[in-house]
């Protein structure tokens, strides 16, 4: 994230472009994403004040985050530095998993601690960066090593949610008086729902319910669907988007191709949203939600057919 944060401080755009060109996962596949970041530093132009980019998931795969870590603490405590040194790229077996995870949450400490010690606040804002990405590292060491024990359903929801939660939280209370806005997949936003592949919500909640507990209304959820198109996979092919049966009963409800929904009522003749409708056609546990108690607003896109960002574009 500090490469296009950066960047969207009107730094120079080749840090950004390398982010995009090594990097996978579905933020960095998407030229919307990049767009979404060209107009971010367009609008840092315009407010004059900074637009703070953060990142909220856990560092599954540790190449970036150990590097900004590693770089944060050199030329300032060489005990602390080897000590993210030690830490792991990669990793093969639960064991050296949980070794890894063990490192990161003691180094975490370390950094914690040596915040609290600190009287200047520009180092203890550094300190606490880096042992924000120390607790990343953790979760996402954590994520993996559960990966190979149980599976994904227990790893994200041990591990991945209640670490968005509790860094969405962190960014409240880091810039009071500001909007905190978060750009995830409706899956961990949703405030009334399991985590992904879990069936209860109350065993395994998922980031958004987290947040809404302990924020409250100052948690706000807009819903984005669409009724048609193709999504990217991570795989890197290209699938037809898989669509609820909400986003397609709005296709047939309007003509328009882009509207933003209440979440209650019926805005549309036969349409009634105080009713419940299932979340995710054919997932192992389709779950049956009240579009109030999820979400606020809902942006509906009739066509949704996103291009794969190319590593070899040129960045503007």
């Amino acid at each position: 994230m500090q490469s296009l944060d950066n960047y969207i401080e009107t730094g120079s755009p080749l840090r950004a472009k390398l982010a995009f060109q090594r990097n996978s996962g579905t933020l960095f596949a998407t030229e919307a994403n990049r767009r979404l970041f060209d107009g971010l530093r367009a609008l840092r132009v315009e407010v004059e004040r900074p637009i703070p980019l953060r990142g909220i998931d856990a560092s599954i795969a540790p190449a970036s985050a150990l590097e900004l870590l590693r770089n944060a603490l050199t030329g300032r405590d060489a005990a602390l530095l080897a000590r993210a040194t030690r830490l792991p790229d990669a990793a093969s077996s639960l064991e050296a998993f949980l070794a890894a995870a063990n490192e990161a949450s003691a180094l975490r400490d370390a950094l914690v601690a040596a915040s609290a010690q600190s009287s200047e606040a520009a180092d203890k804002a550094s300190l606490d960066a880096a042992a924000a990405l120390a607790d990343a590292l953790f979760r996402g060491y954590s994520f993996n090593g559960e990966l190979f024990r149980s599976g994904f359903t227990a790893a994200n929801a041990m591990h991945r949610e209640p670490f968005m939660a509790t860094r969405m939280q962190t960014l409240v209370r880091e810039y009071p008086g500001r909007a905190v806005v978060v750009f995830a997949h409706n899956g961990h936003c949703l405030q009334a729902e399991a985590a992904q592949g879990a069936e209860q919500n109350g065993a395994s909640p998922n980031a958004g319910s987290l947040a809404r507990a302990a924020l409250g209304e100052r948690y706000q959820v807009l819903m984005m669907v669409g009724a048609s198109g193709s999504e990217l996979l991570p795989s890197g092919s290209t699938a037809a988007l898989r669509v609820p049966p909400l986003p397609l009963a709005l296709a047939k409800a309007t003509s328009v191709d882009l509207a933003l929904v209440p979440n209650h009522g019926s805005p549309y003749p036969g349409l009634d949203l105080d009713a419940s409708w299932t979340s995710y056609q054919g997932s192992q546990f389709p779950s049956q939600v009240q579009p109030m108690t999820q979400w606020q607003e809902l942006l509906f896109v009739r066509t949704m057919t996103p291009t794969r960002f190319s590593r070899s574009s040129d960045w503007p």
